[in-house]
């Protein structure tokens, strides 16, 4: 079942982000909600795999891995696409009385 990346695997992987993120390509918003929802696809797509390395690497049970790691990783990922807009935004945002708004 273990695949392990190799070094030429990892080394290539790395050149293709490197040059993608020297493009400027990454910091168009509609590039990263795709990316965001590509996260969701993989996390999905792969649920299987990721409970089966869970319960091997933390012992953990199905039913927990479901509810705390599985979900909050859907939850988080849903959240950033849904503010990704609002996060990024030019203005600074009111940080109250703690920070001298």
């Amino acid at each position: 079942m273990a695949t392990f990346t190799s070094e030429k695997e990892f080394e290539d992987a790395y050149t293709t982000i490197f040059q993608t993120f020297t493009t400027g390509k990454t910091k168009s918003l509609a590039w990263r909600k795709w990316q965001l929802k590509q996260v969701w696809w993989m996390i999905v797509d792969n649920e299987k795999a990721i409970l089966a390395a869970l319960k091997s690497d933390l012992n953990r049970h199905e039913f927990e891995a479901q509810g705390s790691d599985l979900l909050g990783l859907k939850q988080d990922t849903l959240e950033h696409i849904q503010h990704l807009e609002e996060w990024a935004a030019d203005e600074i945002p009111n940080a109250g009385i703690i920070f001298g708004a």
